[in-house]
């Protein structure tokens, strides 16, 4: 665990250059093997060296600099790309003293910072017990046709000695520890994929039936269907009790229909009351994506100025809102509960839940994510790998493998405890699903029943839900000496046992429910209590809750501002316990605070902003743009052939045709996949019959239900 986490700082001291040798003479250590195939590629690549032949050696200390990827394609069939990694001793990478050849050229500017990269290695080691530190080395060659990655991994003493002798490097061969290669044409192809021509033909059907609905769904409009006119008893014509509904296999016919789902995304819903959370399911989704876009790049340290970044990009004020975007994360769930509550205790004090309203309460809830979140899984796996290009994608494809061995427990939202690694979890971004399904079934339903049918004690286990949810986040980040820094040693142990866990996050939750049920017992009352809070208290709790809000986003800057060689030694152990166990249910609780004020009274300036129908449509978009926006970065980023020189405007032109990019995609997505999917959802629970398992019990009057302790009437 700490070896891996110390692996993950080490992609902030990357140290980068390109060999292209075309002449000169590198002695080569005599090698004696018994595998015919491995001195092959010995001799090969020594004759590579000696320019005997044309082409070139093309290497990366660490990560940034991937040599010149397209020359060494343009080489012709000589010559194939490949890579090697390494752990190399932090001490002995350190005290290198680079020699640049005479003949070595770079395709952009190398950003080397020996002093910080010696004191990243001082402070790593004292984090690992006095232990010498291993970071990752990163190796590209433009090696010989037939040195395969295996090869490489046998010969990786050699290549590393070859290299070091050309850029008159003292060897640390004796220091490394660890080894895995990879070649680009080891990327998987379409044609020997039997999954990827499975998840084509499946894409291709749904192409096919949104083409035969949307055609039916034309004809129809040029000849309506009429229905039969039923008369009455003296012939009179039968006026219908209420508006008919289209008919079952109507329902089945236009289900993929683009006419009818185009309108369904652009449609304004006027019966949306809490239209503000369009606004806020946006912006939180542009904002995850703008932490995700930023840190895979400096978590693959593929930009080339990455000490620039370490050093002054770190220390301003405004990067704090990459740095503290985990928040968002509890603006969903947040939502998801209060939503959730508010629907379901409306239900009960109707007294609609029968067997078939529980059954479809839970039933609903997994139709709804699941068949589009698998299409997504299995084209993940099988496709997005094959689209990628480049040396960066030629290592993280391979991280898609994971998705062959645990693709079973995002089926069944238990991916974010199994495997126990979370960084080896299929598609990591939905280790929120996970969650947000376990506080749907085990929190928020029975914390929503418990509400209606005893207040008082409702109320209590909902207070007690967010203490112990602070509690467990306090007591873990101080038995963990968790800091709150996210350039730290013990980030993977954060994400494994606080990041992805339900208990965590179900203070938030609970806060949402809370709410949810004081809003549908608000109702009868509503004028009353706009009457009270008045203008000025208004205003107050919105500034407080606000105010809350940028707080948590920008109470980080003294930890960032004075560098990031050691951000997480600046705060005391009860300063990061603290942290991480009050933010949250203050995030909730301010959000709470905001959206009932909203609810009470929507003529306020910014209620009206963030309730606008322009957010609307994005809006329904997010939960295709939060599965599959990883793919969309993983393809920008890393097929990429050249490093990322980050700016402030190249970042916010990426970013920006990110977005834009990942919408449009999933809006295409959304109506050929998720929307007609639901359809087909809708019509297949409309077969459930009536019915009941247990007999009716006497329930409580409307008037027994109209007294609730939660609003003094």
């Amino acid at each position: 665990m700490r070896k891996a986490a110390l692996v993950a700082v080490a992609c902030l001291v990357s140290v980068l250059a390109l060999v292209s040798v075309a002449e000169g003479h590198v002695p080569v250590p005599h090698h004696h093997h018994h595998n015919r195939t491995h001195r092959e590629c010995t001799a090969a690549l020594d004759a590579w060296a000696r320019g005997e032949i044309r082409g070139s050696l093309v290497m990366l200390l660490s990560s940034g600099i991937p040599g010149s990827y397209s020359d060494c394609l343009a080489v012709g069939d000589p010559a194939h790309y490949c890579g090697l990694e390494f752990l190399v001793n932090g001490t002995a990478l350190a005290g290198l003293n680079v020699s640049k050849p005479e003949n070595m050229s770079l395709p952009v500017d190398v950003d080397i910072d020996p002093e910080m990269l010696q004191q990243w290695i001082a402070v790593l080691k004292g984090l690992n017990d006095g232990n010498e530190p291993y970071l990752p080395l990163k190796v590209w060659v433009c090696a010989p046709r037939n040195c395969s990655a295996q090869d490489l991994e046998f010969e990786s003493a050699f290549v590393l000695e070859l290299i070091f002798k050309v850029f008159n490097m003292s060897n640390i061969t004796q220091y490394s520890a660890g080894v895995k290669g990879v070649c680009a044409e080891d990327r998987r192809r379409l044609k020997d994929s039997v999954g990827g021509i499975v998840m084509v033909a499946i894409l291709s059907f749904l192409g096919f039936l949104a083409i035969l609905s949307t055609g039916y769904e034309v004809f129809r409009e040029f000849y309506p269907q009429k229905a039969p006119e039923k008369k009455l008893e003296d012939g009179s014509p039968k006026l219908p009790s209420r508006r008919a509904l289209p008919s079952r296999r109507e329902q089945w016919l236009r289900s993929f229909g683009l006419i009818g789902n185009v309108t369904s995304l652009t449609l304004e819903d006027e019966a949306n009351f809490f239209s503000w959370f369009n606004c806020w399911r946006f912006i939180s989704m542009c904002w995850i994506m703008m932490a995700h876009f930023f840190l895979d790049h400096v978590d693959a340290a593929i930009p080339s100025n990455i000490y620039w970044i370490a050093k002054t990009w770190f220390r301003r004020f405004l990067s704090n809102i990459f740095l503290s975007a985990d928040p968002t994360m509890e603006t969903f769930f947040f939502m998801g509960g209060m939503l959730m509550a508010w629907s379901l205790y409306k239900k009960l004090k109707q007294g609609r839940m029968d067997a078939k309203e529980w059954m479809l309460h839970f039933l609903h809830r997994y139709l709804r994510l699941t068949p589009i979140y698998i299409i997504v899984l299995f084209a993940t796996h099988y496709l997005v790998p094959l689209m990628a290009r480049g040396p960066y994608a030629m290592w993280m494809s391979k991280d898609y493998d994971y998705c062959a061995k645990y693709w079973w427990t995002n089926v069944l939202y238990v991916n974010n405890f199994i495997p126990k690694e979370a960084s080896l979890e299929c598609m990591g971004q939905c280790w929120f699903l996970a969650v947000d399904m376990q506080l749907y079934i085990f929190i928020g339903t029975p914390l929503t029943v418990l509400l209606f049918w005893k207040p008082l004690v409702g109320v209590a286990i909902a207070i007690a839900t967010v203490l112990a949810s602070a509690g467990a986040s306090f007591g873990l980040a101080w038995a963990e000496d968790m800091p709150v820094c996210k350039a730290n040693p013990n980030w993977l142990t954060y994400y494994n046992d606080n990041h992805v866990k339900p208990w965590m996050r179900m203070g938030v939750y609970a806060i949402g429910v809370l709410l949810g049920v004081l809003i549908v017992e608000s109702e009868k009352n509503k004028q009353k209590i706009k009457d009270f809070f008045k203008t000025w208290m208004r205003f107050i709790l919105l500034s407080l809750s606000v105010g809350t809000i940028l707080t948590i986003i920008f109470s980080t800057y003294p930890l960032y501002h004075s560098g990031i060689v050691d951000c997480w030694t600046k705060w005391s152990s009860f300063q990061n316990s603290l942290y991480w166990g009050a933010t949250r249910p203050a995030w909730g609780i301010s959000l709470a605070i905001m959206t009932y004020l909203f609810w009470l009274d929507r003529s306020s300036l910014l209620c009206r902003f963030q309730s606008a129908y322009v957010w609307a449509v994005p809006s329904r978009l997010v939960y295709c743009v939060y599965l599959f926006h990883p793919e969309f970065i993983f393809l920008l980023v890393f097929s990429a052939a050249t490093p990322y020189i980050y700016t402030d405007l190249e970042f916010t032109i990426d970013w920006t045709g990110l977005i834009l990019t990942s919408f449009f995609l999933c809006g295409l997505l959304f109506l050929f996949g998720e929307k007609p999917l639901c359809n087909v959802e809708t019509v297949i629970m409309s077969y459930l019959p009536s019915f009941k398992l247990f007999k009716e019990k006497p329930t409580l009057s409307r008037k027994d239900h109209e007294k609730s302790p939660l609003i003094n009437q």
